[in-house]
């Protein structure tokens, strides 16, 4: 079998939130050993969270849960106790990377804090996480992903488009500022890792998970600084390419056109050929003025159509068109299912499951699942013993203690 990306590499991760998480997902696919520090008998909150294989709540069928943490090893450990803390400094003294979510003052009284552990461990890379960042006034708040996601402007923009600016505003779902916090880390600990490479020195690496937010909204947050525009859910940017979604027989189709050769297709397309020779149709303003206009022509051409021939159509002529699909479309996607992107994996608590796969192809190190999100605790025993050199009389002393579980 061919080496993974990051075989070799040792990364603990002592954090609650599915940012961190993720980005230990990420590593851990690629081949790295990702030791997951956990609660005894309570588990990582996301544990659980919804939704739940078989729609009980249970700790060991979290869907988020599975899925972000594939691939991974758990410990139980209890780190608000001396032992449990003494444990982990352990681990982390063995490792390449530790990812530690909290603000630094929180691990300077348990031998976690970057000053100790990078003394005893000078090639480690240490990825510090919190909502905020370590300085500023936000410094100290408690926040959640739905706080997040509406102090970084986002929910400002939606619902999008549909010039309701009365209307409250609403979070676009699918944990977005989880996942971009994940992003952000791993990427972070992949270019510590690279700069290892050259110095032989490790680092400590800030996150940020408002500030991961904030880089997925470049155009907004560059918008008003640059030209005085405070972009809001009116969906004025959308009205100016006429890319509301519109209804087909039997669903929607979401557009998006920007240049004048889409523009131009798609009023070929509508039976509208003549607007091509027409000002209002080919200068932006005046478009975007009749952006109704264009857009009554859109509906009254599909509706007679399905979801699928309105997009052959639209295809066919390079218009960038395509469905408003639900999570069953995707995952019964042709497109993804024939490139393998989804993956069975067989959970020893929750059985078969697909999950998305490969978060890119790589020729040489292929992306693989050897094994599902592990059980709370699964693997304290071997992990303790083996890598922090714990004894059989220390190990069921500690755990007869509850330190570990």
């Amino acid at each position: 079998m061919a080496h993974k990306a990051f075989e070799g590499i040792r990364v603990i991760e002592l954090a609650e939130s599915v940012g961190v998480a993720y980005a230990g997902k990420l590593l851990a696919d690629l081949g790295a050993e990702v030791i997951k520090v956990e609660k005894p008998g309570e588990g990582d909150p996301a544990r659980h969270r919804e939704p739940f294989a078989g729609g009980t709540p249970d700790k060991e069928k979290s869907l988020l849960f599975a899925y972000a943490n594939t691939n991974k090893k758990s410990v139980a450990v209890d780190t608000s106790v001396e032992e449990g803390a003494a444990l982990v400094r352990k681990l982390v003294c063995t490792a390449d990377v530790f990812l530690r979510e909290g603000l630094p003052e929180t691990f300077d009284g348990n031998g976690l804090s970057w000053e100790s552990l990078s003394k005893d461990n000078p090639k480690l890379i240490l990825s510090s996480n919190t909502p905020f960042g370590e300085s500023g006034p936000y410094r100290n708040y408690a926040s959640t992903p739905f706080t997040l996601a509406h102090m970084t402007g986002n929910c400002a923009l939606y619902p999008h488009g549909t010039g309701d600016e009365e209307r409250a505003p609403v979070i676009l779902g699918g944990n977005f500022e989880e996942y971009d916090t994940g992003v952000a880390v791993a990427s972070g600990v992949v270019g510590s890792l690279i700069w290892r490479l050259r110095s032989g020195k490790g680092q400590y690496i800030e996150n940020s998970s408002y500030e991961a937010r904030l880089m997925s909204l470049p155009s907004e947050n560059s918008a008003y600084p640059v030209f005085g525009v405070n972009f809001n859910r009116s969906g004025a940017t959308q009205r100016l390419q006429a890319s509301l979604s519109f209804p087909t027989k039997d669903g929607w189709l979401c557009p998006f056109l920007t240049t004048p050769k889409d523009f131009a297709n798609m009023a070929d397309i509508i039976g509208k050929p003549e607007w091509k020779d027409e000002e209002w149709f080919t200068d932006v303003p005046q478009r975007q003025a009749n952006c109704e206009k264009i857009m009554e022509a859109m509906r009254e051409w599909s509706k007679d159509l399905t979801t699928a021939e309105a997009v052959d159509i639209c295809q066919s002529r390079r218009v960038p068109i395509g469905p408003v699909a639900t999570p069953k479309d995707v995952v019964e996607s042709e497109q993804y299912n024939q490139r393998g992107f989804f993956t069975e994996i067989d959970h020893p608590a929750i059985g078969k499951a697909k999950f998305p796969g490969r978060p890119a192809v790589l020729s040489e190190t292929p992306f693989s699942y050897d094994h599902a999100a592990p059980l709370l605790g699964a693997d304290t025993e071997e992990i303790l013993k083996e890598v922090a050199g714990v004894s059989d009389d220390q190990f069921n002393s500690l755990a007869q203690s509850k330190v570990i579980g």
